[in-house]
C-alpha cells in the first residue's frame, strides 16, 4: 500500500511540471496498481457465504456451446445449397419473362413514380400555404414584439439559474495546495 501511495505522489509532482511523458508513464503505473474492473470468478458466491445465504442460480440456463456452434453450420450449409440452386433459378424465372413484360413492368413503375411525386407536390403546395399563413400572423408587429419580449425574458431567466446553480464553478482550472 505504501508504494501505492510513493506512485501517486509521483505522479501528481509529474502533472505539477507538466511532463506529459513523465505524467503518462506515472500514471499507467498507478492504473497497475487499481483493482481488476470485473470481479473474478466466483466472488459473489464468495459473498453470498460470507453472508450467510446460499448461493443463487439463474432460472435460465444457457444453452451449450455446441447448439450454437450446430446452428451457424446449418445456416452456412443452406447457404451454400441456395447458392449452389441460384443460376438454376435464374435461368427459369428468364426463360419465363420476355422484353415486353420487363418494358410493362419499367413503364408501370415509372407511372407509379410519377404519381407519387404528383402527390407529394400537392402535400408540399398545401405545407408552403400554411406555412406563409403562420408567418403573416408571426411577423404582425404586437405579436412579434410579444415573441420578442419572451425571448429576451426567458434568456435572462436561464443566465440567472447558471448563476445561481454553479456559483463556483470557473473555466479555468485553479489547483487546490
Amino acid at each position: 500500500m505504501r508504494q501505492a501511495h510513493t506512485i501517486l505522489r509521483r505522479w501528481l509532482a509529474a502533472e505539477r511540471r507538466g511532463g506529459a511523458a513523465a505524467s503518462e508513464r506515472a500514471l499507467a503505473e498507478l492504473l497497475a496498481w487499481l483493482p481488476e474492473a470485473r470481479p473474478r470468478p466466483g466472488f459473489g458466491d464468495r459473498v453470498m457465504a460470507a453472508a450467510g445465504l446460499p448461493p443463487t442460480y439463474s432460472a435460465v440456463a444457457a444453452p451449450p456451446i455446441w447448439l450454437g456452434r450446430a446452428l451457424v453450420a446449418v445456416c452456412l450449409l443452406l447457404t451454400a445449397v441456395a447458392v449452389a440452386y441460384l443460376p438454376a433459378l435464374a435461368m427459369l424465372v428468364a426463360r419465363q419473362l420476355t422484353l415486353a413484360d420487363v418494358l410493362s413492368a419499367m413503364a408501370q413503375s415509372l407511372t407509379a413514380a410519377i404519381d407519387y411525386l404528383a402527390a407529394a407536390m400537392a402535400i408540399g403546395k398545401t405545407f408552403a400555404a400554411l406555412y406563409e399563413a403562420m408567418l403573416r400572423v408571426v411577423t404582425a408587429p404586437p405579436l412579434a414584439l410579444a415573441w420578442l419580449s419572451t425571448l429576451v425574458f426567458s434568456t435572462l431567466t436561464l443566465r440567472w439559474l447558471a448563476r445561481l446553480l454553479s456559483p463556483q464553478r470557473s473555466p479555468r482550472y485553479v489547483p487546490t495546495h
